[in-house]
């Protein structure tokens, strides 16, 4: 049983270590290389598993100085995992680390590729992939010589997105491009059929050309274009293909206007390209030269041969986007610029815009259910300021009386008490002041309370870290008004979920920086950094209006056993059910961020994984507050005592139009300026305006009972909003679906919100009629029920 435990000491004494594999899988056939050794060992042995390692098996003994070793005869789409021993004078290594390898067959080729120029650019597109052929990238190829010679653009897009933009080509060149698929195996399909597009600035695209097959030639004459007298040269191309890729035939001097070719057997098109001295080019209009025989099967059948018919080009540029999906970029690391990036309407997507409105609404309706997550108390009970009696900075003995032990330790004395007073001074002075003017900047800046009553000073340092990453926000965009990378974004939305008030800072930062940049230069990009602002704080909000982020625990004890049991219940569904709203919140900010920009945005790609990480981030969030409730909770009392200041006088009426106008400004990049736009903002704010004189309208207590908050409310408002969706769809198409679907979706509500105002004080002890004693498996087993609905409705 000692001999494994003697080998493994032999062979740590005699200096060999594990081996260092990589796998690179095939069509049926794995080949495992491994980094060769520090020292000389005499063999290499190869071991198998195909049950995850539990078993393994030796399948080769190989000399000292092998580097790899292809295993064959292997079944494509099943899992293997392959170990690499060295064995010196007999004593075998410790194992390198277990690899998992899967073989497979070549993907399919990509299809339909199509190339729309730009200036000194080209937007790709081709048919997607099925996710059944796990395509996790793409080769992009592109020859300026009618594909005598390719070279690479990128040899991996990094992502399975079917689109891809080309930057830094010269204008006045037809390129040809061609993709390739990669398989999660990284197996390469074939190259695509190539597609051809024409860049650069165009200036006219219909000067003409007149072409006439005289014996075996092809005769040529075509007119002037509109260049201002600053032709240099003219190109003229050929295709064979119908016109998918183009080739150089021939080039002549400015002051040419005709040339004689040779026919090509099949007959084919021809164009001539005119290049300008600024740049600029223009392409005359298509001539097809084919005899009447060679038509009959040509792939030029679409031309109609009649004496040198000619038609527009098919290369015309269009930078506007057919779909939402995001494209790649090598502009700015990545980023993009806002004259680089494709066009994005998203009204030609209305599903898509009634989906948005789906969740938009919901979202608002848990918000509008939760009111106090977006407001600071200003006054506290008398009993928190009593419990502080005699407890101050200037006396640290007063801190040992207090019951916690983090109330008592020093993570929040550290560096000193000074730097702790000194910090909560300056964040409760921004919070209050902003109070004054906005509750929901005063709740923004004072959100991390909970991490000052547990660390003290350093709880600045979530402002900090927003402020640097705001900093380099700017550096990656360039100071336009575009997301950063996905990796600045992620952090980004992280501090500010644990801190809004640091991607306040942050957000502040970005807005002036972009503004001394120049980069609010359109509508469209003031909505850009308005839609980022919202993300970066906003998890924070919803997951507080979503779950409480604190509960107070019961004492454990045989009387509180009930209480117990339903604290614990409750604060389960906190963990789950926050986080679940947040991440699809998130995700449904980022797909929304394309429409507010009017471009497609790489960091949409990233959608999926980053609200996975927000509900990671919200559940952290939750972890610290409860344990500042249960060890903190004087120093919560100490750190949110201090009064907020009171809004200034008539505040609340510049607060709805200021509401207004932001709602109608966010939603008319999907709406346009239609009426469906004013009638949704009118059913937006008119309770809001209502809800001034609430105090004066009838209340009744029976509405407490009936209308639904918070969790319940939400999955209806979805359920509401698919049938409604559905419904909208079937009657009428197009952007007119999407904007009677934005009507019709604000409706509900509307409703709700109204009749919340007649909703009469129920009092502290009042309990909803699903919450009662007796029915608390009713209410357990409906809330299971409810989270799963809504998860399926927001995946759907």
């Amino acid at each position: 049983m000692l001999k494994p435990f003697a080998l493994m000491f032999t062979a740590a004494a005699i200096g060999i270590s594990a081996p260092v594999v990589g796998t690179l899988p095939g069509d049926g056939q794995v080949d495992i290389s491994w980094k060769a050794p520090a020292s000389p060992v005499e063999f290499v042995t190869v071991e198998q598993s195909i049950n995850g390692g539990a078993n393994w098996k030796q399948i080769a003994m190989l000399p000292g100085s092998a580097s790899h070793y292809l295993v064959e005869e292997l079944t494509n789409g099943t899992n293997y995992w392959f170990r690499v021993k060295w064995l010196n004078k007999g004593i075998p290594s410790a194992p390198s680390q277990a690899v998992i390898a899967q073989p497979g067959g070549q993907p399919e080729i990509p299809t339909s590729l199509i190339a729309i120029a730009g200036d000194r650019q080209a937007s790709l597109q081709w048919d997607a992939a099925a996710p059944t052929a796990k395509i996790v990238s793409y080769a992009i190829e592109a020859s300026p010589d009618g594909g005598n010679t390719w070279k690479t653009i990128d040899k991996d897009t990094g992502g399975p997105s079917n689109r891809y933009l080309v930057e830094g080509l010269e204008n006045g060149i037809t390129y040809s491009f061609r993709v390739k698929a990669i398989a999660s195996n990284r197996i390469d399909s074939e190259w695509s059929d190539s597609a051809s597009a024409l860049i650069g600035v165009l200036k006219d695209d219909s000067f003409e050309l007149n072409g006439d097959k005289i014996g075996s030639t092809v005769a040529l004459t075509w007119g002037e274009p509109d260049l201002k007298n600053t032709i240099d040269t003219y190109r003229i191309e050929i295709s064979t293909d119908g016109g998918m890729t183009w080739s150089i035939e021939d080039t002549v001097d400015g002051d040419v206007k005709s040339a004689k070719l040779s026919y090509v057997i099949g007959g084919a098109l021809y164009r001539i390209i005119a290049t300008s001295i600024t740049g600029e080019y223009a392409v005359s209009v298509v001539s097809l030269v084919q005899t009447l025989e060679d038509a009959a099967d040509s792939p030029m059948s679409d031309f109609n041969n009649q004496g040198g018919t000619t038609t527009t080009d098919p290369g015309a540029t269009d930078n506007t986007s057919p779909t939402p999906e995001p494209t790649t970029t090598t502009v700015n690391g990545g980023v993009g610029s806002r004259e680089s990036l494709p066009k994005f309407d998203p009204l030609s997507l209305p599903a898509g815009v009634v989906n948005a409105s789906v969740a938009a609404l919901a979202l608002l309706g848990l918000l509008s259910g939760a009111a106090g997550a977006a407001r600071v108390s200003g006054v506290r009970r008398e009993d928190e300021v009593a419990s502080l009696e005699g407890v101050s900075y200037a006396n640290p003995e007063s801190f040992d009386g207090f019951e916690e032990q983090g109330d008592r330790s020093n993570s929040w004395r550290w560096p000193s008490l000074r730097f702790t007073r000194i910090v909560e001074r300056i964040t409760h002075g921004i919070a209050s002041q902003l109070n004054r003017f906005s509750p929901l900047l005063g709740r923004i800046f004072s959100d991390g309370s909970y991490l000052r009553a547990m660390y003290g000073a350093n709880a600045i340092l979530t402002w900090i870290v927003g402020a640097i990453f705001a900093v380099i926000t700017l550096i990656e965009t360039g100071g336009q008004a575009l997301p950063p990378k996905p990796l600045t974004v992620i952090v980004l939305i992280a501090i500010g979920i644990l801190d809004a008030g640091a991607t306040g800072l942050a957000a502040t930062i970005v807005i002036l920086g972009t503004a001394a940049f120049g980069g609010f230069d359109s509508i469209p990009a003031i909505r850009t950094s308005l839609g980022l602002a919202i993300l970066w704080f906003a998890p924070a909000l919803i997951a507080s209006a979503a779950r409480p982020l604190r509960r107070k625990k019961p004492e454990e004890d045989d009387e509180n056993r009930e209480e117990l049991s339903k604290y614990q219940w409750e604060r389960a569904g906190d963990f789950l059910v926050g986080p679940l709203l947040v991440a699809f919140a998130v995700r449904s900010m980022i797909s929304g961020l394309p429409a507010l920009a009017g471009l497609n945005l790489p960091i949409a790609n990233s959608a999926n994984l980053i609200a996975i990480l927000a509900f990671c981030f919200v559940a952290l969030r939750y972890s610290l507050e409860e344990s500042a409730t249960k060890n903190y909770p004087m120093r919560l009392l100490m750190v949110e005592t201090n009064e907020m200041r009171y809004q200034i006088k008539g505040q609340h009426f510049v607060s709805i139009i200021l509401r207004t106008f932001l709602f109608a400004f966010v939603a008319y990049p999907f709406m346009g300026n239609v009426w469906q736009l004013y009638v949704g903002a009118f059913l937006f704010i008119f309770p809001t305006v209502l809800s001034t004189f609430a105090k004066n309208l009838p209340k009744t207590p029976a509405l407490f009972q009936i209308l639904p908050v918070g969790i319940p409310k939400f999955v209806f408002m979805l359920i509401i909003g698919s049938l409604y969706g559905s419904w909208v769809s079937g009657l009428v198409d197009g952007a007119q679906a999407a904007r009677m679907g934005f009507v019709l979706l604000s409706i509900p509500g509307f409703i709700f919100s109204i009749l919340s105002l007649f909703v009469a004080n129920p009092g502290p002890d009042a309990v909803r009629w699903y919450m009662r004693d007796r029915l608390k498996w009713f209410y357990r087993i409906g809330a299971i029920v409810l989270v799963l609905l809504g998860t399926y409705l927001v995946l759907k």
